[in-house]
């Protein structure tokens, strides 16, 4: 998934909510922008 996020200088807060078995939320702050990230169930880096 791409995400748009307009003029915005970082990303303050993204929350996943992971769908079931698991059902598990992880939230990530402060992350920079202009590049990718990968984002694996059960890895939150912060």
């Amino acid at each position: 998934m791409v995400l748009g996020i307009g003029k915005r200088t970082k990303i303050e807060m993204l929350q996943v909510h992971w769908p079931q078995p698991s059902g598990l939320t992880e939230t990530y702050k402060d992350l920079p922008i202009d590049r990718y990230i990968t984002i694996v169930e059960g890895k939150c880096i912060q």
